[in-house]
């Protein structure tokens, strides 16, 4: 009897509309802030980014929405692109014939931002007084409502995008009708409370404004031009959507002419919506009952896609952290039709190609860090930790074989090393990995005995590492230091300096008492213990016993600081951090930052930022708070979090000894793993 293809139901193709996928494994679309130096137009940033989803096998490639009516309908005006022009027309054909020289079909999703707009003159369904306003505290301006008139207007607009959408050559169209920018304001009960046809009176009233768009785009692209819908299966707030009601939404979508559906759910008052991962984030206390979370949160949409194909006939498109393996699982079940990807394919933009393959184990995971949505803060184009390609104006998985073949040494296994010895390699350099730990990954191990793997699963991306270096014929030697002595005897061409960062302490009248634990103390201590136990049994360990008392005071409230108290209370300590800065929270990311710093006030911990650090007693810590007054944090333990330096002696040692030496990562200068990783492929690509 044959054996069963492991992934025959994803490699499948699927009509959709009037448009064939050759797989069903689909990007989703995602702003990625690509085009925020170019005046509105697609760039060669959007394209090359768009080709390599193509050239690696997706199904379909959807692309974020343009305005469809100027500033307004964007959420960052100066830095989104447009198509509510015909002079925006040539330079996105220029993307779908980059998509499409592949064999791939290209969408592109249609959007107003509405309330997400960050202007001065938002709108929605309805107007809003600020006190009732149903989205996130840090959300500016209160929307206005529009008029009739408006609507009609509106309408045109999205209509005259999609014909011009069809002129550059995409395949179809999504109207985005979830979360809540503009389009879904009228669907929801609490947001509409219009009197007029477009009002909250029946669900064919809701749904009037999405369902004329559908047919006016049919009107005037063509009836054989494709309109999916995204939408919101379930909403976890007082009058959010339910699964009756999208069930009836879906449906006239369908009479409208939609010819797919693409399912997702949200919670209104939570920045994390889009990832149901972040929900376990961190704890699930708060996670909304329609959420499957049985799989650390990956596939957490799944029940609500299944909810919507049973009221409809097209395809069902779903997301939420699908991998190949839980996306086989769906469809074999009948709960979609299509798995749809964004941070997957951001991580490996060759995954679809791999799967093909069989190669499984090439897959670059994502490890759900949420680097890719900074660029919603930064303004800035979109980057990941684990793909260094992203964002680049370069093409990607694209490695020019070296000129000449040299003979690299590595003096590091942290993700800068292990990265640059990849890059090196796979260019055909003869490469040498040395490192004094027992282990590849450098800190990422201590990182992971603090953070766990929910929602981040830093080893997933060592193990991927160490995979690649062996498959490339890189000879890593653990448990050796590199040195003067192994220099000169090694002879290499290039030395790349991957040793990270030494302590920078700060000097505090009585740092050195015995209530002082520092932050390079712990990892020390969690250094010599990953010898002889792996991090997982280490993690579990600390639930027993840590040399750490049980009222703690934190000096130093950056990622580190942070983090280091959520571990900490988990364990049952109760918690004070100081900081002299003035913010709390500094490199974490927004998203993380915005359940976190919440949790740890919910939990009892102290935040005192802008306070100045006087002296350490057996009491504790001593400080002067902001209006002048001295106060004793008492404490059993204090945790300074010590600043770091680049670790510059080995270079300084070896100067004039290798013909081409590198500092990398936070021996160059101390930053995240993502920076680690960028710097990494920057000299590998390099050398």
């Amino acid at each position: 009897m044959a054996r069963k293809p492991q992934f025959e139901k994803l490699l499948q193709p699927i009509q959709v509309g009037n448009v064939t996928f050759r797989n069903r494994m689909m990007k989703t679309a995602a702003n990625m802030f690509f085009t925020y130096d170019s005046n509105g137009y697609v760039n060669e940033r959007m394209k090359l980014f768009a080709e390599a989803l193509a050239k690696g096998g997706a199904g379909a490639v959807y692309i974020e929405s343009p305005g469809v009516d100027g500033p307004l309908s964007v959420f960052q005006p100066n830095y989104d692109f447009y198509l509510d022009h015909d002079k925006y027309i040539p330079k996105m054909k220029e993307l779908t014939d980059a998509i499409h020289k592949h064999g791939c079909p290209a969408f592109l999703q249609l959007l107003h931002a509405g309330p997400w707009h960050v202007g001065t003159e938002a709108i929605a369904a309805s107007d809003w007084d600020e006190p009732e306003f149903p989205l996130a505290p840090q959300t500016p301006p209160t929307p206005k409502g529009v008029s009739t008139e408006e609507v009609q207007r509106l309408i045109d607009r999205f209509a005259a995008a999609a014909v011009r959408a069809r002129k550059a050559g995409f395949d179809g169209v999504d109207l985005n009708t979830a979360a809540s920018h503009f389009l879904p304001t009228f669907l929801s009960r609490v947001w509409n409370k219009r009197t007029d046809q477009y009002g909250p009176q029946s669900l064919e009233n809701r749904a009037r404004f999405v369902t004329e768009t559908i047919r006016e785009i049919k009107k005037r692209a063509g009836k054989d031009f494709n309109v999916g819908i995204v939408m919101d299966a379930a909403q976890s707030m007082p009058g959010g959507l339910t699964y009756k009601e999208s069930q009836g939404l879906a449906k006239l979508f369908e009479k409208a002419g939609a010819c797919s559906i693409h399912v997702r759910c949200y919670t209104w008052q939570s920045p994390v919506t889009f990832w149901p991962e972040q929900f376990l984030y961190p704890d699930s206390e708060d996670a909304p009952k329609f959420l499957d979370l049985s799989r650390k949160g990956a596939g957490g949409f799944r029940h609500a896609a299944a909810n919507i194909k049973q009221a409809v006939s097209i395809p069902v498109i779903t997301v939420g952290r699908l991998d190949p393996f839980i996306g086989e699982e769906i469809l074999e079940k009948g709960e979609a039709d299509i798995i749809g990807m964004c941070r997957t394919l951001i991580a490996d933009t060759e995954l679809p190609n791999k799967v093909i393959a069989g190669n499984l184990e090439d897959i670059r995971p994502c490890t759900a860090c949420l680097s890719c949505l900074q660029a919603w803060s930064t303004l800035s184009p979109a980057y990941c930790r684990a793909n260094p390609d992203i964002g680049q104006d370069r093409e990607y998985n694209l490695y020019t074989p070296a000129k000449w073949k040299k003979a690299v040494l590595v003096a590091g296994g942290g993700p800068a090393g292990m990265e640059a010895a990849r890059v090196a390699a796979t260019r055909g350099h003869d490469v040498t990995l040395m490192t004094k730990d027992q282990w590849l990954g450098g800190s990422m191990p201590m990182a992971s005995v603090v953070k766990g793997d929910m929602p981040e699963d830093l080893q997933k991306l060592t193990e991927w590492y160490k995979t690649q270096l062996k498959k490339l014929g890189v000879k890593t030697r653990l448990g050796k230091e590199v040195d003067a002595s192994v220099v000169k005897e090694m002879k290499p061409d290039v030395l790349i300096l991957a040793t990270g960062a030494r302590p920078a302490g700060a000097q505090i009248p009585g740092i050195d008492r015995d209530i002082v634990v520092s932050s390079t103390e712990l990892h020390h201590t969690l250094h010599r213990s990953l010898k002889f136990v792996s991090w997982k049994k280490l993690r579990t360990a600390t639930n027993i016993w840590m040399p750490i008392g049980k009222n703690v005071v934190i000096m130093g409230s950056g990622f580190e600081g942070c983090q280091l108290a959520e571990f900490l209370v988990k364990r049952g300590r109760k918690v004070t951090i100081v900081d002299t800065a003035t913010m709390i929270g500094d490199g974490l990311m927004d998203y993380v930052k915005a359940r976190l710093l919440p949790w740890l006030m919910q939990k009892g911990v102290v935040m005192l930022p802008q306070v100045k650090y006087e002296e350490i007693t057996d009491r504790g810590l001593v400080v002067t708070m902001p209006d002048g007054k001295k106060q004793t944090l008492e404490a059993d333990t204090i945790i300074p979090i010590v600043p770091l330096a680049p670790d510059t002696d080995l270079a300084t040692a070896l100067k004039g000894k290798v013909p081409e030496v590198h500092s990398i990562g936070s021996c160059r200068e101390p930053g995240l793993i993502v920076d680690a990783i960028a710097d990494g492929a920057r000299v590998g690509h390099a050398i």
